[in-house]
């Protein structure tokens, strides 16, 4: 009984953990008496909650903290039936509407819109009774009224002299009794006409046809002179819409084409819901279409097993956006929604859908420890510049290098003549003078070295070297059965060592004292350089010419860039970002958005090895294998 107890405390434990409120820390603050932070939610439902208030409670400091708040209600506050197998929408089995009751979660959360235009908004008497609740609790409605003009009037909210106004619009409509028309109640229908064409090959008995959705001309006109009308009165314009398929990943072709459309005719940020999974963001004449923010919290028991979302966030200064972001987003067991940084193992999974989008109008992204900063799809970013600081001759085939931040001094290894035991380690000073050319002697071929807890780890042909630099002493030797030629390494924070064989195309892992194959692929063209980070490994490829990220515990690899030539060293910068080294001559910045700049290219005169940065000191030191030199540089960002 005693173990039962303490089983059932721990798992209250971590229930109470997983739902501690969040206050989210943004890097903008927002907290200038011009700026206006507004935060933007995608499909929302709350029902059958015996505390409605408690709905947000997870996320509650960072919605207080917004100027303004806003969700789609998918779902209206108009009551339910009795009769658990009748639903509240016939072309709907097993769906009900929400008690009023649940308006409290929104009250309580401080939303001042709510978006009512979408598929579970029916008939048109469930959204009357839900308009009448949310007046009661001055939440104001958008997408839907009591006729044609009500259902498609904007509503415009004024925070700290700017003005941001909202339309919202539903692709997904029923044919009668949902759409507003002139004289009846209901929805802002965005007409969307749907045809099949018989496929290309008729030759094919049972081939799928082709589907194509286009928006009906006039409709998408109206929604065009609507947003023209509000982009006259308002700062900002906000136009959201419920559209696309249910958990389908990628947008229909209608919703880039709605979208384009929108933003021609004066919208600042379209946000999709409806797919119930999060979508792609790309950008249309430098705004943002976040085409599905997915789910924030949900109650219907049908969508338990879609967690995922965004919550969007705007900044806006001088009555025009100054910044994007967004963070993920996930509903725990206790259906909270839960904000995750999205450098962390959940977020990127949240984020999947978005970061390997190609799209050519896929917005430019910034991950940083908190969010998810979005620029226009041909921004050009900042690239930082080299500037010479000094260079050494008289090593010997320098190959890596690595600096100690306890002795301030940097080890090289040299891989010497050609005669077996002449490899060697050297003691340089940052200021580039050899302190001592054959520190640690009588080695095969030294290449990869790391610093880890004190210790100097360094690769050299068959085995994996712990070195001590107060003695200078090899202190301990790991010897790899079946190495072909070991090259880079890293030592993870557990102690862990991931060190590269090359030539045997594989990485090994060393842990508590036994080495064994971690990955191996005789397709990928060769691992060089390596980087161990908390949930992946970075690979360099010498001959495929790849970065690749291998995920430390499915072991699937993910080709973040293909053009970085003999790829040899990789040094992480932070946010993301990383310095890359082509061995014939070049320097790379790889930054957080996943661009490849070349900060410098001396190939034909020198080579650029296995390098070091040190972020303290802004400064960039690489070994030129071939020319027995070794280069130091200072990096400036513009």
């Amino acid at each position: 009984m005693k173990y039962i107890t303490h089983f059932v405390c721990l798992l209250l434990s971590i229930q109470l953990i997983a739902q501690s409120p969040q206050n989210w820390n943004w890097s903008n603050k927002a907290d200038d008496n011009d700026e206006v932070s507004i935060i933007l939610l995608g499909d929302t439902n709350i029902q059958n909650r015996e505390n409605p208030s408690d709905a947000f409670q997870s996320i509650l400091p960072t919605l207080q903290a917004a100027d303004l708040r806003f969700c789609n209600l998918e779902g209206p506050l108009a009551g339910t039936s009795s009769d658990p197998n009748e639903a509240d929408v016939p072309h709907k089995f097993s769906w009900k509407h929400s008690d009023p009751k649940m308006v409290e979660a929104f009250v309580a959360g401080g939303f001042d819109v709510v978006g009512v235009a979408n598929n579970v908004t029916y008939p048109y008497t469930a959204l009357q009774r839900s308009l009448a609740v949310l007046d009661e609790n001055n939440i104001q409605p958008v997408g839907g009224g009591d006729n044609l003009a009500e259902a498609h009037a904007p509503v415009i909210i004024e925070k700290k002299g700017t003005k941001i106004g909202f339309l919202q619009y539903a692709c997904t409509v029923f044919p009668y009794e949902h759409a507003a028309k002139v004289n009846q109640p209901g929805i802002a229908e965005l007409k969307v006409i749907t045809s099949y064409r018989p496929p290309k090959s008729l030759d094919k008995p049972g081939k799928a046809t082709v589907v194509q959705a286009i928006p009906q001309p006039a409709s998408l006109r109206r929604m065009q002179e609507d947003i023209r009308a509000l982009a006259a009165k308002a700062d900002i314009v906000i136009v959201s819409y419920h559209w696309g398929i249910s958990v389908t990943p990628t947008p229909v072709d209608y919703q880039r084409a709605v979208g384009r459309a929108a933003i021609e005719a004066g919208a600042d940020v379209i946000l999709g819901h409806g797919p119930h999974t999060v979508q792609t963001v790309e950008t249309w004449q430098n705004r943002p279409i976040f085409y599905s923010a997915g789910n924030s919290v949900f109650d219907w028991w049908k969508a338990r097993k879609t967690l995922d979302g965004l919550m969007v966030r705007l900044v806006a200064k001088n009555k025009k956006l100054q910044e994007i972001s967004f963070v993920p987003l996930r509903r725990d067991e206790g259906n909270h929604a839960i904000l995750y940084p999205p450098n962390s193992e959940t977020g990127k999974a949240i984020l999947t859908n978005i970061c390997k989008d190609k799209h050519p109008y896929r917005a430019r992204l910034r991950s940083t420890d908190t969010e998810v900063k979005v620029f226009d799809a041909t921004y050009e970013e900042k690239i930082p510049i080299l500037e010479k600081m000094w260079e050494i001759d008289g090593l010997q085939k320098p190959e890596s290098v690595v600096y100690d931040a306890e002795q301030k001094v940097l080890y090289a290894s040299n891989l010497g003549g050609d005669q077996p035991k002449d490899g060697f380690i050297s003691k340089i000073s940052l200021d580039g003078k050899i302190q001592t050319l054959k520190w640690i002697g009588n080695l095969n071929n030294p290449k990869g070295l790391t610093m880890h807890n004190g210790f100097l780890y360094a690769n050299d042909q068959h085995e994996v070297l712990k070195i001590d630099p107060n003695s200078g002493k090899i202190i301990q030797k790991y010897p790899i059965t079946g190495a072909v030629f070991l090259n880079d390494l890293d030592v993870d924070t557990d102690g862990t060592i991931y060190t590269v064989d090359s030539d045997g195309q594989q990485v090994f892992r060393i842990k508590s004292g036994r080495a064994k194959v971690f990955w191996q692929d005789r397709q990928r063209g060769r691992p060089n350089g390596i980087l161990v980070e908390k949930d992946r490994i970075l690979l360099t490829t010498t001959r495929s010419s790849q970065l690749i990220a291998l995920d430390k515990t499915l072991r699937l690899t993910d080709v973040l860039q293909a053009d970085i030539g003999t790829g040899d060293g990789i040094e992480p910068m932070g946010n993301e970002d990383y310095l890359l080294t082509d061995f014939q001559g070049r320097i790379f910045y790889f930054s957080s958005m996943e661009n490849l700049h070349t900060l410098l290219d001396t190939r034909g005169n020198n080579h650029t090895a296995d390098l070091e940065y040190l972020q303290s000191e802004k400064m960039i030191i690489v070994p030129g294998h071939k020319t027995n030199k070794m280069q130091a540089f200072r990096l400036k960002m513009p």
